[in-house]
């Protein structure tokens, strides 16, 4: 099949893309994009133009769109800003996404899979807390590291690529305000260094205020990885229980020092 792929610069996939496709990538941070895009895709005259927004957003391009079939994928905890008329098929991620977009009837929920090789991990004599995930507030890496404070003999690790730098530096202020001896901070991991890091946690500690589709979650399951969150968004839906999803953050402290307690048997049959 041919694909042309039309985006953003920033983000880890684009060289992906660069081998499935001709790609044609622009620096402009707005969704708004001009009407030399338009003419690239009318001269490409696709069969399929499918758009993944996070979704408030109501681009003008939408009404100048080619294709056959239109599709568009959302990607955030949001309501839709656009009407969804002018798509064949509006892609949800979870339950969560398309009750927040109770009136979209030409909807399908389409959620996320990993192909995983890996082996489960082992767990150690005394876990290692992680988490791997973007570095903004919404992500509540904050919450980590006050746990971090709580369970002093523990080692925590937080790690992922810098989507607000203001924020990064905030939580190193934090961190060197709590004394927190036991934290490591990593920014802009390779890949590689990423499954290193997944291969190195015994327990994914992951408190979030939103998550449409928890994807750093998922990965930890691959791994085979007991989770940590909060109650809240598209989160629940990823397990059976609600064993270990908290309310509050008193919760997350008080279910961090149970698991920290267990043994390495019964963390491994969690």
């Amino acid at each position: 099949h041919e694909m042309l792929f039309i985006g953003c610069v920033d983000g880890p996939f684009r060289k992906k893309f660069m081998e499935l496709g001709e790609t044609y990538l622009c620096s402009s941070k707005s969704f708004d994009y001009g009407y030399d895009i338009t003419e690239k895709l009318h001269k490409f005259d696709p069969d399929i133009t499918h758009v993944f927004i996070p979704g408030e957003q109501n681009p003008d391009i939408f009404k100048r769109l080619p294709g056959k079939k239109k599709f568009v994928t959302i990607l955030c905890g949001q309501k839709m800003g656009f009407d969804s008329n002018l798509f064949d098929k509006v892609f949800f991620i979870s339950e969560y996404q398309k009750n927040l977009n109770p009136y979209t009837a030409n909807h399908k929920i389409i959620r996320y899979g990993i192909n995983s090789n890996e082996k489960i991990k082992e767990q150690s004599e005394n876990p290692l807390f992680g988490r791997i995930s973007t570095y903004c507030p919404s992500k509540m890496l904050h919450d980590t590291i006050l746990c971090a404070q709580e369970l002093p003999e523990n080692k925590f690790l937080i790690a992922g690529e810098v989507l607000d730098g203001l924020y990064l530096q905030s939580l190193n202020a934090y961190a060197d305000h709590l004394k927190t001896k036991n934290l490591t901070l990593e920014t802009n991991i390779s890949s590689e260094r990423k499954e290193e890091l997944l291969n190195s946690i015994d327990v994914y500690h992951y408190p979030s205020s939103n998550e449409a589709f928890c994807l750093s979650i998922l990965e930890a399951f691959s791994h085979g990885l007991p989770v940590i969150s909060y109650k809240n968004s598209a989160i629940p839906e990823l397990f059976d229980s609600d064993e270990w999803l908290c309310e509050n953050f008193s919760d997350l402290i008080e279910k961090t020092k149970i698991m920290s307690k267990k043994s390495k048997e019964e963390r491994q049959d969690i």
